[in-house]
């Protein structure tokens, strides 16, 4: 027998953005003496959540879900859960009364995919931003009194017939929402300019884990979240039984207006995590759920509030609940058990701070990654995870910094960058981020291929499904003349982050290289489409432009491609249209405000002009000054007129690429 509700209360179920419209929708039923339960007002802080959440829906007498746009967005978890249990208890109740009363607050004309369809088979209310509240009021107060007639047998929104659920109708909005624009996979063309590989189906036992709602009212929290996500994603990924979506990917989604139909369509996942975190003090509160996309199911939720102290083994406990909820079998040396560990809360907090300035990308938040990872260090001298992104963010500073910086600053910070990552592996011999790291400064700042081999490869062993490592390893097969393996690498990281605009350029500029310009022309394309002012794109767009002999379209691309590709491209693309005073002009730009700094590019233009001497004089300059372009020699496709050239041969000898 389900239990016997509370005769008096209504619990309103919402998104915190909808707060104002349902602030009033809570004071007109207070008016009319209608209790009212929503955690904004009742929930005190120390509350076990979970349980009260559970308790509430339990013993309500009326349970409104509040529909929105923010609602079928899917931007914040808590609601779902809240959603979840409201179904289930619908279901104990065997339609015995009137249970559920959704209300739609805005223009929303279909439920999304998420709704559960138990929502979908009762009439819906309409009340625009909260207001006209007297006959709903009514309404309530005639079902509580149990005066009220039933319900219509379908929601007035929803199509008149079939009477099916209706989560196309929001998959085909959210669809026609994103625009027009081609995606293409090994030249499968597709609708959607989201959905990668749409053709292949989405395997069983595949998921992505979407950032976690930061529920603290301070946004600076959100690393927090973000970061427990993101460690839960390499958690799981550990698995090669699970396709697990990696974080460029899962995370590209954060604040934009699509439901988990969409998402999982445009990342090839049939299956969703996420959640939500609220840190109070040293206490740490997340919820989570699983959704199998197929039929929008949950098929496991929980909470869990628990110290910081606590905050690995939580994450432990979390990503074996949804190994077994997804029915997969562990073998016997699989464990899941977070490599980034410390015995100090504080010092992982800071490091999960860190990794998000460091995943920020800018010049100026790299130095502040640098700053906060040695904050963590100083808090746990043997915190390896920490060491590995200092390392980086040494390094990426020193490479992306916008001031010039003098040569003794720049092997200042190589030599740092060289130290940390050897401090890494020190401390944690199986740690493949420290391996990767290694191999990432080898490869770009000391050119030594063979180690940057070693490290690479070590890393993959002890991390295979890692896929920045995967890439970086692409890139190094690239640089040492191994294209066919250096495409096939890229590939496959797309399988697992297909919405890297990274990896989707790096593959363009494989395929130049390789001669294979219709396969480059596709994939810069999807580059766009997943960011259109992506400049490592339109550089590499520029490049097959050039190759195809479209110096005009080469020009346009060139000149969106950032200021030392749009000098050298623009060089390079007027010289092919004829007009070699406005050639020598972007040139003699370039030389002026890069003779110091980007000698490779300089190089490159008058490689393309066939001005080989003059190619080949900047080519050693570039050597002299250790610019990081210097790598690409092997396999760029601009440099063919050097190619059978003794002293190319010899260049390649000195660089230690001739094998």
């Amino acid at each position: 027998m389900p239990p016997t509700p509370d005769p008096r209360t209504v619990f309103l179920s919402y998104a915190s953005q909808d707060a104002p419209a349902v602030e009033r929708i809570a004071a007109a039923l207070n008016a009319a003496g209608i209790e009212v339960w929503f955690d904004q007002h009742e929930l005190c802080s120390g509350d076990a959540w979970d349980s009260k959440i559970r308790k509430q829906i339990q013993d309500c007498a009326l349970f409104v879900p509040v529909i929105s746009a923010t609602t079928n967005a899917r931007l914040e978890a808590y609601f779902r859960i809240e959603w979840n249990l409201a179904a289930q208890r619908t279901h104990a109740m065997a339609g015995e009364k009137a249970f559920l009363v959704p209300v739609v607050i805005d223009a929303t004309l279909a439920p999304a995919a998420i709704v559960p369809v138990e929502f979908q088979a009762v009439q819906w209310t309409r009340l625009p931003n909260g207001d006209e509240l007297a006959p709903f009021t009514a309404r309530i107060s005639a079902l509580l009194a149990g005066t009220a007639p039933r319900a219509q047998a379908r929601p007035v929104m929803a199509p008149a017939a079939p009477a099916v659920r209706p989560s196309w109708l929001a998959a085909a909005l959210v669809l026609l929402s994103l625009g027009a624009g081609l995606a293409y996979w090994g030249g499968t063309r597709q609708s959607d300019p989201l959905a990668v590989g749409a053709a292949q189906a989405a395997d069983n036992q595949s998921i992505a884990v979407l950032p976690f709602a930061n529920l603290n009212a301070d946004k600076e929290q959100e690393y927090f979240s973000d970061g427990l996500s993101e460690e839960l994603l390499n958690l799981l990924s550990k698995l090669p039984q699970l396709r697990v979506i990696a974080r460029n990917s899962s995370f590209s989604f954060r604040g934009k207006e699509q439901d988990v139909s969409a998402i999982a369509k445009a990342l090839r996942v049939s299956h969703i995590l996420e959640g939500s975190v609220r840190k109070s003090g040293d206490t740490v509160r997340i919820s989570t759920q699983l959704i199998r996309v197929a039929d929008s199911t949950q098929i496991w939720s929980e909470t869990y509030e628990r110290k910081l102290t606590d905050v690995f083994k939580l994450q432990d406990d979390i990503a074996g609940a949804v190994v077994a909820a997804l029915k997969v079998k562990l073998l016997p040396a699989q464990r899941l058990t977070n490599a980034h560990q410390t015995a100090n809360t504080e010092a992982y907090q800071q490091y999960l701070l860190g990794n998000q300035l460091y995943n920020q990308n800018t010049p100026e938040s790299y130095p502040r990654a640098v700053a906060v990872y040695r904050k963590a260090i100083a808090a746990d001298p043997g915190y390896a995870a920490a060491y590995a992104g200092l390392s980086l963010a040494e390094h990426e500073g020193m490479r992306f910094s916008d001031k010039p910086l003098s040569p003794a600053a720049i092997t200042g910070a190589k030599q740092r960058a060289l130290e940390a990552a050897e401090q890494a592996i020190a401390l944690a011999p199986d740690l493949a981020l420290g391996y990767a790291t290694r191999g990432f400064i080898r490869m770009f700042s000391y050119w030594d291929w063979k180690g940057a081999q070693a490290d690479f490869e070590r890393a993959r062993t002890l991390d295979p499904n890692d896929s920045t490592i995967a890439r970086r390893y692409g890139l190094l097969q690239a640089i040492m003349g191994q294209l066919p393996a250096a495409i096939t690498t890229t590939k496959k990281v797309i399988e697992t982050d297909p919405l890297s605009m990274f990896a989707w350029s790096n593959l363009g500029s494989y395929y130049n290289a390789n001669g294979q310009l219709k396969e480059a022309r596709q994939t810069l394309m999807r580059a766009l489409e997943i960011s259109t002012h992506a400049q490592h794109a339109h550089n590499y767009l520029g490049q097959t432009a050039l190759l195809e002999g479209r110096a005009t379209e080469a020009l346009a691309h060139y000149r969106e491609a950032g200021e030392i590709h749009v000098m050298s491209g623009t060089a390079m693309a007027e010289f092919s249209l004829g007009h070699h005073a406005l050639s020598q002009q972007a040139l003699a730009a370039l030389i002026a405000s890069h003779a110091q700094d980007r000698a490779f590019r300089v190089a490159q233009v008058y490689a393309w002009r066939g001005e080989k001497d003059l190619a080949f004089t900047w080519l050693q300059r570039a050597y002299a000054q250790r610019d990081a372009d210097l790598t690409y020699i092997k396999y760029e496709p601009l440099l063919a007129k050097l190619r059978g050239d003794a002293r190319f041969t010899a260049m390649l000898d000195t660089l230690g690429l001739d094998q």
